[in-house]
C-alpha cells in the first residue's frame, strides 16, 4: 500500500472533525443550552472558506509554509496547519459558548479557514505524489475518512458534551484533531520533495522544481483550453441528484421522523453507505471502465430520486421508503464523486495542482449551494412529490450532455484505470 494513503486518511478525517463540531454538535448543544434560532443561524458562516478557498489556493502553491520540520513544501503547508489548529481548538476552553457566543464563533471561523488551507495542500499533495489507480484509492480514502471525521467531530462531540460538559467537549475535539495529525508527523521526512506524480522527480513547473517557473494564479488555470468548460462541469455533474438529497431530511420531518432519529440515521446509516460508496468505486471504475461507471452511478442515483417522488404520490406513508431513498442515493452520489474528483486530480496543472483542484471543487461546491437553493424553491411551490420527480427527471435528461463532456476528457479518464 502506498505509504501516502495512512496520511490522506488522517487529514482527510481531521478535516471532517471541524465541519461536524460546527455544523452538527454545536447547533444541538447551543440551543440545548438556550441560544436562540437567530443565533445560531450564524453558524452557517463557518462553511464560508470552504467554498472560497480557491481566492488563496495560489498563495498556496507559491509560496514556502512557515514551518517545514522535514517536510516537504505542500507536506509543510499540512504540517503547519495541523499544528495550528490544535492549540487554536484548545482556546476554546477559554469561552463559554453561551455567554462567549461571537467569541467562539470566531476560533472556529480561524479554525475551519486552518482546515480549508490544509485541504489544499492536501489535495496538491495526492495530485503531485499520485497518479493512475493512486487517485482513485486516494478519493477513496477521502471520502470514508472524512465522512469518519463528520460523524466523530459531530456525534462524538456532542456524546463528550453530554458526558462532561463543555471542557470535555473541547479536550475530544483536540484529541480528534491531533489524531489525524500523527500518521503525517511520523511519515513527514518521507514527503521532503514535491513530485511528479509516479515518478521521483520534481514536479514540472511545482514549487520544488528549479530555474524560473510561471507562478501560480487563477489566470493561469483560465488561460488553459477548455478551462471554463471543466468549471461549468464540475457545477452541473451531479446539481439534480443534490437537488434530491437535499430534501430528504425536510422530508423526514414532514413524515413524522423524530429529529433524534434524523441524527441517527445521519450518524449511522448515511455514513456507512458513504464509506462503502468510496470504498467500491475504485474497484468498479477500474472493472467497468470511468465512463461506464460514472454514467450508471449518475443514472441510478437520478432513477432514485424519481422513484421517491413516484412513491409519494402513490402512497407517501412512513419513513423507511425516504431513509433507503436517502442511504441508497448516498451510497450513488459517493461513487460518483470518488471517480469525478480523481479525474480532477488527473486534469489538474502539477506545477499548481492546489489552485486547479481547488478550483474545481469549489464550483462543485457553488453547484450544490445553488441545488439546495433551488430544490427548497420548487419544494414550496410544488411539493416534495414533484420536485423529486424533477430532480430524477432533470438528473436522466443531464446524462446525454454529460456523457459528452465527460467523454472529451478520455485520456486523463483513462489513465485512472490504466
Amino acid at each position: 500500500m502506498n505509504r501516502l494513503l495512512p496520511v490522506l486518511a488522517g487529514l482527510y478525517f481531521a478535516q471532517g472533525v471541524p465541519v461536524g463540531f460546527s455544523l452538527v454538535a454545536l447547533p444541538a448543544l447551543l440551543y440545548g443550552e438556550g441560544v436562540d434560532l437567530g443565533r445560531l443561524g450564524m453558524l452557517g458562516i463557518l462553511i464560508m472558506p470552504w467554498a472560497l478557498k480557491f481566492l488563496w489556493a495560489p498563495q498556496i502553491d507559491n509560496r514556502p509554509p512557515p514551518l517545514r520540520l522535514g517536510a516537504g513544501r505542500r507536506a509543510g503547508w499540512v504540517l503547519t496547519c495541523q499544528l495550528a489548529a490544535i492549540p487554536a481548538a484548545a482556546l476554546l476552553l477559554a469561552v463559554d459558548p453561551v455567554r462567549d457566543f461571537l467569541w467562539l464563533l470566531a476560533v472556529l471561523f480561524v479554525l475551519n479557514i486552518l482546515f480549508a488551507t490544509q485541504d489544499i495542500a492536501t489535495d496538491a499533495l495526492a495530485v503531485t505524489r499520485l497518479a493512475g489507480r493512486g487517485r482513485l484509492n486516494a478519493n477513496a480514502v477521502q471520502g470514508g475518512a472524512f465522512s469518519v471525521g463528520l460523524v466523530a467531530g459531530g456525534s462524538g462531540t456532542l456524546l463528550a458534551f453530554a458526558l462532561t460538559g463543555w471542557p470535555g467537549t473541547v479536550a475530544c475535539l483536540v484529541l480528534l484533531l491531533a489524531a489525524g495529525t500523527a500518521p503525517l508527523w511520523w511519515s513527514r521526512t518521507h514527503l521532503g520533495t514535491t513530485t511528479s506524480a509516479g515518478t521521483g522527480e520534481p514536479a514540472p513547473g511545482g514549487p520544488d522544481a528549479e530555474g524560473p517557473v510561471e507562478r501560480a494564479s487563477i489566470r493561469r488555470f483560465l488561460r488553459r483550453k477548455g478551462s471554463w468548460g471543466l468549471l461549468a462541469l464540475s457545477a452541473a455533474y451531479k446539481l439534480p441528484l443534490m437537488m434530491g438529497y437535499g430534501l430528504v431530511n425536510s422530508l423526514l420531518v414532514k413524515q413524522g421522523a423524530s429529529y433524534t432519529t434524523i441524527s441517527v440515521t445521519a450518524a449511522t446509516v448515511v455514513t456507512a453507505v458513504s464509506v462503502a460508496g468510496a470504498a467500491v468505486a475504485p474497484r468498479l471504475t477500474v472493472r467497468l471502465g470511468f465512463h461506464r461507471f460514472l454514467f450508471t452511478a449518475l443514472a441510478l442515483a437520478a432513477a432514485v430520486w424519481m422513484g421517491l417522488g413516484l412513491w409519494l404520490l402513490l402512497s407517501g406513508d412512513g419513513i423507511v421508503v425516504p431513509i433507503l431513498a436517502q442511504a441508497l442515493g448516498y451510497l450513488l452520489i459517493t461513487s460518483a464523486v470518488v471517480t469525478v474528483y480523481a479525474l480532477f486530480m488527473a486534469v489538474s496543472d502539477q506545477g499548481q495542482a492546489g489552485t486547479d483542484y481547488t478550483l474545481l471543487y469549489c464550483a462543485e461546491a457553488f453547484g450544490n449551494a445553488a441545488a439546495t437553493g433551488l430544490a427548497g424553491a420548487l419544494a414550496g411551490a410544488l411539493g416534495f412529490a414533484p420536485t423529486f420527480i424533477v430532480a430524477g427527471a432533470c438528473g436522466l435528461l443531464l446524462l446525454p450532455v454529460l456523457i459528452s463532456a465527460f467523454r472529451r476528457l478520455r485520456q486523463p479518464a483513462a489513465s485512472l484505470t490504466a
